[in-house]
């Protein structure tokens, strides 16, 4: 264990477990206390810890949930890369939302004793209910300014339901020409049951 000089609120500490695990925190006590141990066999046993690293155990273990759900999986912003990073982050919020909105929806379940969603079927039906919204969902009129109609790529209909289209793009793969196939999260949702990713 260290204290920081300039910040002696401040403590970098290393604490020797199975391996060596290292904690910077401020406003934690460091004396000696016990932590409960799952052991190969299942049975719980107390281990000598010192107290940041009881504290963690005892309040991080939602905080690492949250990040389960949120990058490993169906991660979105794990799923593209940007060149600009505030472009990854504004992905990682999102889904950070979406992650909360899955949280809540299974407190409320639980709570009207009913069997909740699990996590790809949420997923699922929140990507196709999204997909479903038309233009008018976001138009909102105001008596400060007039409402402005967005006008859509050319493309892509606002109205109406979504068709997969086979595209005509092909590339050389060990000089045979192949279609290319492209990843899509709508084309994912409405895909046929059974049918192979194709070039859509």
């Amino acid at each position: 264990m260290a204290v920081a000089r300039i910040n002696p609120g401040l403590v970098p500490l290393a604490w020797v477990d199975n391996r060596a695990v290292y904690f910077l925190a401020s406003k934690v006590g460091t004396e000696m206390t016990t932590a409960q141990r799952r052991e190969k066999s299942g049975e719980q046993s107390a281990v000598p810890c010192p107290g940041i690293a009881a504290e963690y155990q005892r309040y991080m273990g939602g905080v690492d949930r949250h990040d389960q759900l949120r990058l490993q999986s169906y991660s979105m912003q794990l799923a593209a890369r940007f060149p600009k990073y505030y472009k990854s982050l504004f992905i990682g919020l999102v889904h950070m939302a979406v992650v909360n909105a899955y949280i809540v929806h299974s407190h409320m379940w639980e709570k009207q004793r009913m069997k909740k969603l699990s996590h790809n079927v949420f997923l699922a039906r929140l990507h196709k209910q999204l997909i479903r919204q038309t233009e008018t969902a976001f138009t909102q009129t105001t008596g400060a300014s007039p409402a402005t109609t967005v006008v859509p790529e050319q493309g892509v209909p606002v109205h109406g339901g979504y068709a997969l289209v086979q595209t005509a793009d092909t590339r050389v793969n060990n000089g045979v020409q192949r279609l290319r196939q492209r990843q899509c999260k709508v084309c994912t949702c409405y895909k046929p049951e059974g049918k192979r990713r194709g070039g859509h």
